[in-house]
């Protein structure tokens, strides 16, 4: 049973890294855009 949660959250890993990457990158983005705009 073990064995079954370390691949579960290796792969709960790879999905929510880019994700999260993703989610920063708009944020800041949207930052960026709103310092831009004044």
């Amino acid at each position: 049973m073990t064995g079954g949660r370390k691949e579960f959250q290796k792969e709960l890993l790879q999905i929510s890294i880019p994700v999260t990457l993703q989610c920063l990158m708009q944020s800041s983005f949207s930052v960026v855009d709103q310092i831009m705009t004044r």
